[in-house]
């Protein structure tokens, strides 16, 4: 599990992260844990990497709504909890979709208990989900719902769909981070989810609506994974 305290007391942030270092060794979870003082460093550095997201609302800066609000723009799934000292806020909550609310100063047995519930919820929808991140935005996308990438003119594009999104990722990055689930490389300029395959023909794949040219380099790997991708039910 992997979860952002974002929190600008540093010893309100070390008490959170205790508790879930407590819950961890109790429940024999293994929860990774990242602090941020302020809002706007974690939006800058915001991946889909993090499955729980807990929020203090007063920050120098950006407080903790606007900072929600921003979030839900880029990530609308992931989990949102609200730590804080003023009760009021609990209804803002629900603007931002806000999944629970502790109210500080946080102690063990309550954190057990609404962190029990949080859990359950994060785990009832497990889903891969990236980042992908252009000039003007972030936004946060289904693998599932990726036919392919391609490259056009040192610009990266996310094919999803009748969608496409432009990145600033190389591919090369964007290759290391989509490889684990199920995509391959069929030339130098195509990243392919190997699920959205129709069939293979000659030397072209054909993949959602597209016609992509397999390479004489890379044919031999790009088959072996699409065979083995097949075979696994991908």
């Amino acid at each position: 599990m992997n979860i952002a305290i974002v929190e600008d007391v540093e010893e309100d942030a070390k008490v959170l992260k205790k508790c879930i270092s407590a819950y961890a060794k109790k429940y024999e979870d293994v929860c990774v844990v990242s602090v941020y003082a302020d809002g706007v460093q974690f939006l800058t550095d915001y991946k889909a990497n993090f499955d729980v997201v807990f929020m203090d609302i007063e920050m120098p800066y950006r407080d903790g709504l606007k900072v929600s609000a921003a979030l839900r723009e880029i990530d609308p799934t992931v989990c949102l909890v609200f730590i804080t000292n003023m009760r009021q806020y609990a209804i803002k909550g629900y603007e931002v979709q806000a999944f629970d609310f502790i109210v500080k100063p946080v102690n063990y047995e309550v954190f057990e208990f609404h962190f029990k519930r949080i859990m359950e919820k994060v785990r009832s929808n497990p889903k891969a989900e990236i980042i992908i991140t252009n000039q003007s935005s972030k936004k946060r996308v289904s693998v599932r719902d990726i036919d392919y990438v391609e490259v056009v003119n040192h610009k990266v594009l996310f094919h999803l769909g009748d969608n496409t999104i432009e990145s600033w990722s190389p591919l090369y990055k964007v290759t290391e981070e989509l490889e684990k689930y199920g995509f391959a490389l069929c030339n130098s300029c195509y990243l392919v989810n190997l699920s959205h395959v129709k069939y293979v023909q000659d030397n072209t794949v054909y993949v959602a609506d597209a016609q992509l040219k397999i390479s004489r380099p890379k044919r031999k790997e790009f088959m072996e994974k699409l065979m083995l991708s097949m075979r696994n039910g991908g």
